[in-house]
């Protein structure tokens, strides 16, 4: 113990400010840029497994009939989510978010509530009220307890209406590859009293839900997972491959901090060998300094990537793929340091 604190005092004390600091900011640039690609190219893919991962149920049948299922949810594609004001202005319904509007039967609210359950952010599902995607609510400013205007867009003899927020659940993008469309969830009497016979003009697709069962001809939840996977196949490849160029930059941008550690301290480092300390020590003492910075420049570099896709691209990105890509490139970085310490190690 007494080697490990005189070699790693020894060090520190060889450590430069300004070479610390612009060794973090490079490491938060080449980080923001790899954090950028994925949180961009990812974000729909990562969204639509966490929601439906995310529903509790036994097993599903899309394109239902009536009455099948212990729930049966309906869905509509031509609504739209507006400000508040929208009821009165127009300008107002020019910041619609397109959205499909979910809707569950007479009595059914509580059937809805476990349903969506696992995918409520805050507040829970009410009959006089909505539930609404995180990202449309953020994109309209407003949550739980607060009001927005819906209305269907497509249908002029529809007038909008106020309604209010009874929850808002996680993100979820249907029938949309970039992820700029909405979702609501509310229940069929409600949006038939505002719009009396609006569901009935309009083709609305039934999914059936059982929440213990798995009736024959039915689809588990771990076979829906997959198929969402399936579906973006294509895209999620894309997505690996703009994945691993991002995550490959921020490993050199690692890998030049630890070289750059290494040539500064090589002469202490020369010395502390000389006089018999273990050849392990020095090199840990770099992994620690880099494993502090990669750690500080991942959250960093995440929570600019995340700003600057919400200001460029109006496009919603939740904390967890915040939390999940910093993990990533934190994780890249040990794994590259690491290495170094081990081929040292062994080398001598």
């Amino acid at each position: 113990m007494r080697q490990l604190a005189v070699s790693w005092r020894t060090l520190a004390s060889h450590l430069r400010r300004t070479e610390l600091v612009r060794d973090l900011l490079v490491l938060i640039a080449v980080g923001t840029l790899a954090a950028f690609v994925v949180l961009f190219t990812g974000r729909v893919v990562f969204d639509n497994l966490v929601h439906e991962s995310s529903l509790s149920y036994a097993a599903l049948v899309a394109d239902a009939r009536p009455g099948l299922g212990d729930l049966a949810i309906t869905s509509y594609k031509d609504g739209g989510v507006a400000p508040s004001s929208g009821t009165d202005d127009i300008a107002a319904l020019q910041r619609t978010v397109d959205a499909t509007v979910l809707t569950y039967g007479e009595g059914e609210l509580s059937d809805a509530m476990r349903l969506f359950g696992g995918a409520t952010i805050s507040g829970a599902l009410c009959d006089s009220g909505i539930g609404l995607d995180e990202a449309t609510a953020a994109n309209l400013s407003v949550g739980v307890g607060d009001e927005v205007t819906l209305w269907w867009p497509a249908d002029a003899s529809a007038r909008p209406a106020r309604v209010p927020v009874c929850g808002v659940l996680n993100p979820w993008h249907p029938e949309a590859n970039l992820g700029a469309r909405g979702y609501v969830v509310t229940s069929a009497a409600l949006v038939e009293s505002m719009a009396p016979g609006i569901l009935s003009s309009m083709a609305g697709t039934i999914t059936a839900y059982w929440f213990s069962a798995v009736p024959e001809a039915s689809f588990t939840k771990a076979h829906v997972v997959e198929s969402v996977i399936a579906t973006n196949a294509g895209w999620t490849a894309f997505v690996w491959l703009v994945a691993f160029i991002g995550v490959g930059l921020w490993s050199f941008g690692a890998i030049r901090v630890w070289n750059g550690f290494r040539t500064s301290l090589s002469e202490p480092w020369r010395v502390l060998l000389g006089l018999g300390v273990r050849p392990a020590l020095p090199p840990l003492f770099v992994l620690v300094v880099v494993t502090i910075m990669t750690v500080l420049a991942s959250w960093a570099s995440a929570v600019i990537a995340r700003t600057f896709v919400l200001s460029w691209t109006s496009l919603y990105v939740t904390s967890q793929e915040i939390w999940f890509v910093a993990a990533i490139l934190g994780l890249a970085a040990l794994v590259v340091s690491a290495s170094f310490v081990a081929r040292y190690v062994a080398r001598a």
